[in-house]
């Protein structure tokens, strides 16, 4: 049988969370074919079904720039015109997220799934809009408490007077982003064992 890219990517992407799996201490097998979950995590007095995702490599989304890459990871059942919905209970315990050109594995409960998430690309880290943006007012408010003027603020950051008056107002907010970098979902052994012992 002659398997297709994105078989073999799906493979690559189990195997690899086999292997994180056994490497956090746990036994971890590849589930048999046709079952609605990836990997068997054994948990001595339970087992956890575990969904595996897999992203090739970080990639550039629409009208943003090259640099500001996302692993995007789609919850659902097929793709495109074959979705047929999302996971239930009795399918999926948890979802391993696979980056595979970085070779990472983050997890995340089927709970808190939702239809498709978005993770940074930690090589991009500080390149993203957000990511500025908090470090400018950061950087403004920081300079405000030595207490320098908002005209000096704007000398020192090389930005418009408007802009510093702009963040020194309290009904300022920062723009919040959905997207979290990936090492937010990079996992311990403990936080299995939270999952094994609620589920037992």
């Amino acid at each position: 049988m002659q398997l297709n890219d994105n078989q073999i990517i799906g493979l690559a992407g189990q195997y690899l969370t086999c292997a994180d799996l056994i490497i956090k201490g746990f036994i971890a097998y590849p589930a048999a074919e046709g079952l609605p979950y990836d990997v068997v995590l054994d948990g001595k007095d339970c087992l956890l079904k575990v969904q595996v995702k897999t992203c090739w490599q970080a990639s550039s989304r629409l009208n943003e720039p090259a640099i500001n890459k996302v692993y995007t990871y789609n919850f659902q059942h097929g793709r495109g015109k074959y979705v047929k919905g999302r996971y239930g209970k009795d399918e999926v315990d948890i979802f391993a997220l696979v980056a595979l050109d970085v070779r990472k594995v983050g997890y995340i409960k089927l709970e808190d799934a939702g239809t498709a998430l978005r993770f940074r690309s930690e090589a991009s880290k500080g390149s993203y809009q957000t990511d500025k943006t908090v470090k400018l007012h950061n950087d403004i408010l920081n300079l405000k408490a030595k207490g320098l003027s908002g005209v000096a603020i704007s000398k020192e950051l090389g930005i418009s007077d408007a802009c510093v008056y702009d963040h020194l107002r309290n009904s300022y907010k920062l723009v919040d982003s959905s997207d979290r970098y990936f090492s937010s979902i990079e996992r311990n052994s403990e936080w299995f064992w939270g999952i094994i012992n609620v589920k037992k």
